[in-house]
């Protein structure tokens, strides 16, 4: 267990860094003028903070209870939303994946036209689904988390790169059902075929796309761990 805990912890490790790059690249391309850079950056951010917050969600990183709960609120601020309104939504949809409970799943369960159209009600509706979901313990962070998302949102506004931050993440929120739910469940062969050789490698967008189904089969570890374990037996200490 204790090398195990170790290199779940590595992988938080993995996480920063990427953050921390997409942070210099953002910060790079500003000072430039570079502003279409800069907004590609700032998506880097965002996704960044997704994967950490999903492997957060699922407590596959070896951390304590409160370290990790903290690192999911603040992994969450940056992408304007609430971490544990995410995990109580994301916990009902492995719970019952596409059904009517699944909030997080109504755009999976649309075309995709259909996903984008109804993109920011759907983000909308996750959002308040996770404080009714929440374990009770749970909600007055949820509360807090909703509150400091739009305050966070005024700090950037006052900053020119924090516009662009505030911009992009937005778009990004506004939008999620389509890139974090409905795409997953129905990734094209395409698709697939194009992102399968970056599976392979540090991509842990990539991995999620072509082992999403194997995700819902083994939530108790990391997505970068998904093609190692693809034919792994689920250990009898798996949370």
């Amino acid at each position: 267990m204790p090398a195990d805990r170790s290199a779940r912890r590595r992988e938080l490790f993995l996480h920063g860094a990427r953050i921390a790059l997409s942070l210099a690249a953002f910060a790079a391309a500003h000072r430039l003028g570079w502003d279409l850079a800069a907004a590609v950056a700032s998506a880097g951010i965002v996704l960044g903070c997704f994967s950490l917050g999903h492997d957060l969600a699922h407590g596959v990183l070896g951390l304590p209870r409160w370290l990790s709960s903290a690192l999911l609120s603040i992994s969450h601020l940056a992408m304007l939303s609430s971490g544990h309104g995410v995990r109580a939504t994301h916990a009902m949809h492995h719970r019952a994946p596409l059904s009517d409970a699944d909030t997080e799943g109504r755009a999976a369960r649309r075309s995709l036209l259909g996903a984008v159209l109804w993109a920011p009600i759907d983000a909308w509706m996750a959002r308040t689904a996770g404080m009714r979901l929440a374990p009770r313990r749970d909600r007055w962070i949820v509360v807090v988390e909703n509150l400091a998302s739009p305050l966070f949102a005024v700090v950037l506004a006052f900053s020119e790169a924090g516009r662009i931050h505030l911009c992009i993440a937005l778009a990004l929120q506004l939008s999620i059902g389509v890139w974090a739910s409905h795409i997953p469940h129905h990734v094209p062969q395409w698709l697939r075929a194009l992102v399968a050789p970056f599976a392979r490698g540090p991509s842990v967008v990539a991995r999620s796309l072509v082992h999403h189904d194997l995700h819902h089969a083994r939530p108790d570890v990391p997505s970068a761990w998904l093609a190692r374990v693809a034919l792994a037996p689920r250990p009898s200490s798996a949370r």
